[in-house]
């Protein structure tokens, strides 16, 4: 059968126009509190310097956030706009790039790269995270591992974790990958060390000498915040947020199945002075973190094995460590979109993991950045919602990451199928 060749440009027309509602209708969202915290992050850069504000604000975020908000305010200022819509072009900017990264990836599967499209805009566009600004560096990045280019995929990567912190939850799982293949394309264990150090150690520890040298112990300090802080949020929908529903009914001597069902009210995220829940949330992780990874060390060195892996890691990460937001699952959700690419078998698992960290978002903002309990058009939901709703989901939660664990670490011949990588 002959091929259509007005197809693509057809597809292409489709995506313009789509960009173009996206811009009209998604971009004056309100969004989270979150955005409006870059934007005084970004002015502040732009008014002094990226050092300036990044030392001013001494957040949990890496240098190049900040270098990037600075670029969106300028951006705001050439365009005669407010920074608000400066920050969000760059968010369709980044958008846009992944969306087209994803696209190629597909072989140029336009239903799935829609799909695939709409928990990233919802993400970044109506709700104002971040993200997205990572998210083609990390996507670029799983596609230079599957085509076997160590140093392309650790170049991209490092950028990401440069824009953001979280890929460093599953930094482990990578370098244990590409010790294990460069050992396996090496013919002696220095030549092995060569690979390894000139592809792998070599990209990162040119970026942090680099950085150090223009912000010092800040960018030291940033990283220390954003991996080691000291409260339990209770800030997602997962094992720690029901648990505390489960500990709070308890001692108020309360029924703890209609505590929850009927609750109305949540007494909100930071337990700061609960030592023991805060210890036992950072046990849990570490068991299943470090039990994944040790499973991963016994299964073949594939990067279907490696993304699989990944996934389970950083949702035991999302499920029990007491330093996780509402949008902490985001990286799961990319690694498993990656997946799917290569295998459609997976594309189930992927979408559900899409699923879970979008209603995780939906039920503490709602569509816009609102709790949805306070929006005009949740006045004829029942009351309670959707606090209930949250236990629910945190529930669901926390039991589709311990299938997903037990399958993955236990069952892994059924689940880890040897597939050729898709390309462009």
């Amino acid at each position: 059968m002959k091929k259509n060749n007005n197809v693509v440009p057809l597809q292409l027309t489709l995506a313009i126009a789509l960009f173009v509602v996206l811009a009209i209708i998604f971009i004056p969202a309100t969004g989270t509190g979150d955005i409006n915290i870059f934007v005084g992050w970004g002015v502040y850069a732009y008014d002094h310097s990226v050092a300036s504000s990044y030392a001013l604000f001494k957040d949990n975020y890496p240098p190049l956030a900040f270098t990037l908000l600075y670029a969106a305010v300028a951006l705001s200022k050439a365009l005669g706009v407010s920074p608000f819509y400066g920050i969000k072009i760059m968010y369709l900017f980044f958008l846009t790039l992944s969306i087209a990264i994803i696209y190629m990836w597909t072989q140029r599967n336009f239903i799935k790269t829609i799909i695939f499209s709409i928990p990233l805009t919802y993400s970044c566009l109506l709700l104002g995270y971040m993200d997205i600004c990572f998210a083609c560096c990390l996507l670029l990045s799983i596609y230079f591992i599957n085509k076997d280019n160590l140093l392309l995929a650790n170049i991209f990567f490092t950028i990401a974790a440069l824009i953001k912190f979280a890929p460093l939850i599953v930094a482990p799982f990578i370098l244990a990958y590409a010790l294990r293949h460069s050992i396996k394309i090496s013919k002696s264990h220095i030549g092995a060390i060569k690979i390894f150090f000139v592809n792998i150690l070599a990209p990162p520890a040119i970026a942090l000498f680099v950085l150090y040298l223009f912000f010092g112990d800040i960018f030291l300090l940033s990283l220390q915040r954003g991996f080691f802080h000291k409260c339990l949020t209770c800030n997602a929908l997962n094992f720690n947020y029901f648990s505390y529903e489960v500990i709070s009914a308890i001692k108020n001597q309360q029924n703890v199945f209609l505590a929850m069902i009927n609750q109305t009210k949540f007494t909100h995220p930071a337990i700061s002075g609960n030592e023991t829940q805060y210890a036992v949330a950072h046990v849990l992780f570490y068991f299943f973190y470090a039990s994944t990874f040790i499973a991963l060390l016994k299964k073949p060195n594939t990067p279907t094995n490696l993304m699989l892996f990944c996934i389970v890691g950083h949702m035991a990460y999302f499920t029990f460590s007491a330093e996780v937001h509402e949008n902490h699952l985001y990286l799961s959700m990319l690694i498993a979109m990656t997946i799917a690419i290569i295998d459609e078998r997976y594309l189930m698992m992927a979408l559900s993991i899409a699923l879970i960290s979008s209603v995780n978002l939906f039920l503490f903002y709602g569509f816009n950045g609102l709790d949805p309990l306070i929006e005009p058009d949740w006045t004829a939901i029942p009351e309670g919602f959707p606090y209930n709703a949250k236990i629910i989901m945190a529930i669901f939660e926390t039991f589709y990451f311990l299938m997903l664990w037990g399958a993955t670490v236990f069952f892994p011949g059924k689940i880890l199928p040897t597939v050729k990588p898709a390309s462009f």
